[in-house]
C-alpha cells in the first residue's frame, strides 16, 4: 500500500507539473504575440509598429490585439498611418499544436487611416506601398528566423499561419492635402478567404504584408480618386474663369441668352 500511495503523490505531481507548464506557456502568449508583431511588422512596412496589448486565449480559440499603429514613412509627419484600436480573430485551437496555425477569422474593424498628400502627387499611402513591395522581395530572409525570434518555433523554423477570412470594415480616412484642404473618406469593405492552408502557411512577415497590401492599395486608389475629383474640379473653374476673362461683354450676353433659350425649350 505504501507504495501505491508513493506512486499516486508522484503521479499527482508530474500531472501538477505538466499544468503548470502549460498555464506558464499560455501566460506568456500575449507578450510573444506582441513581441512578434513589433518584431514582423516593420520588416513589411519599413516603418515602427506598435501593439498595446494582446489578449490569446487559446484553449477558448479567441484573440484580441488591442491599439494596433503603424507609423508615418519616412517625409510625412510623426502622426501615425494606421491606426487599429481592436483587431479580432477567431483560432483553431487543434491547430496550435500543428505545422500551421489556422486562425478562422480575422476582423479589423472601425480603423483610422491618414492620408498625407504634398507637392501635387505625394502621398504617405504611395510611400508606405512602395515600402511594402521594397520589403517584400527581402521576405525570404524571414525563413531564416532564429530561435531567438518569438515567432519562430521550437525547432527554430519560422511559425507558419494559415487564415481562412479576413474583413477589414468601416475604415475612415483622414485626407490632409496642402493644395486641395482636409477631407473625410470612407474606404470600401475589404474581404480576403483562404490565405495560405493547413499545409503550407505563411511566415509572420507573408502574413503581414499579404493582409496590409490591399488594404493600403484600397486606400491609396480612394485618396486618389478624391484628388483627382478635386483637381479636376479646381482646374475646370479656373479654366472657366480663364475663359470668361476673354469674352467680350457682347460674347457674355450672348452665352447668357443660349442658356435662357435652353432652358425654356427643355
Amino acid at each position: 500500500m505504501k507504495v501505491v500511495k508513493v506512486l499516486l503523490v508522484l503521479g499527482v505531481l508530474v500531472i501538477a507539473g505538466v499544468v503548470g507548464l502549460a498555464f506558464f506557456g499560455l501566460s506568456k502568449i500575449n507578450d510573444i504575440v506582441e513581441m512578434a508583431v513589433e518584431q514582423a511588422g516593420p520588416t513589411v512596412t519599413n516603418t515602427s509598429v506598435l501593439l498595446d496589448g494582446a489578449d490569446i486565449e487559446l484553449l477558448e480559440g479567441r484573440g484580441e490585439l488591442n491599439g494596433l499603429s503603424i507609423a508615418n514613412p519616412e517625409g510625412y509627419s510623426d502622426n501615425n498611418v494606421f491606426e487599429m484600436g481592436k483587431v479580432v480573430f477567431a483560432i483553431d485551437p487543434q491547430s496550435v499544436q500543428s505545422d500551421v496555425i489556422v486562425i478562422k477569422e480575422i476582423t479589423i474593424d472601425g480603423a483610422q487611416l491618414l492620408a498625407e498628400h504634398k507637392n501635387l502627387k505625394d502621398t504617405n499611402l504611395g510611400a508606405l506601398m512602395d515600402n511594402i513591395k521594397k520589403m517584400g522581395k527581402g521576405s525570404t530572409a524571414s525563413k531564416s528566423e532564429s530561435q531567438s525570434n518569438p515567432s519562430a518555433g521550437d525547432d527554430g523554423q519560422p511559425l507558419q499561419f494559415a487564415v481562412n477570412k479576413f474583413s477589414f470594415t468601416n475604415g475612415n480616412i483622414a485626407l490632409k492635402s496642402e493644395q486641395l484642404g482636409d477631407y473625410a473618406l470612407k474606404l470600401p469593405k475589404i474581404t480576403l478567404a483562404n490565405i495560405g492552408s493547413a499545409e503550407q502557411g505563411l511566415t509572420a512577415t507573408e502574413l503581414a504584408e499579404t493582409l496590409l497590401k490591399p488594404v493600403v492599395k484600397k486606400a491609396q486608389d480612394t485618396v486618389a480618386k478624391r484628388i483627382e475629383e478635386e483637381v479636376g474640379g479646381k482646374a475646370e473653374d479656373a479654366l472657366k474663369e480663364k475663359l470668361k476673362e476673354k469674352l467680350s461683354d457682347k460674347d457674355k450676353e450672348k452665352i447668357e441668352g443660349l442658356k435662357s433659350l435652353l432652358k425654356g425649350g427643355s
